[in-house]
């Protein structure tokens, strides 16, 4: 009898053993999980940064290009407006030479 007895609590030890056992693998197992989540959570959350910077940056290349094609624009009329404004006085130049030549001939 008292073998009986001996053996059924060698064998609630056992079990209790591995129920402890096993209830700290649980606990692993349920803080590996957590670990991975907030991994997951961490690299979303640093793609979602780094797309919006992406998006920033390409936001302020597009406003500096916006911003070089209309400089670039302004100099072209004003390129325009001076090449006018120099053939203008270029003719009136021509012209006073031209008054100034038949004066001359009409002097000598």
């Amino acid at each position: 009898r008292s073998f009986k007895a001996s053996e059924s609590e060698q064998t609630h030890r056992y079990m209790l053993a591995h129920q402890t056992s096993m209830s700290a693998s649980l606990k692993e197992s349920e803080a590996e999980h957590a670990a991975a989540q907030e991994l997951i959570r961490s690299t979303f959350a640093s793609q979602q940064d780094g797309r919006e910077q992406l998006q920033q940056e390409r936001r302020r290349a597009e406003a500096s290009q916006s911003s070089l094609v209309t400089s670039i624009s302004d100099l072209e009329v004003e390129a325009a407006e001076a090449r006018s404004l120099t053939l203008s006085r270029m003719q009136v130049l021509e012209q006073r030479a031209q008054q100034q030549r038949a004066s001359l001939h009409a002097d000598a």
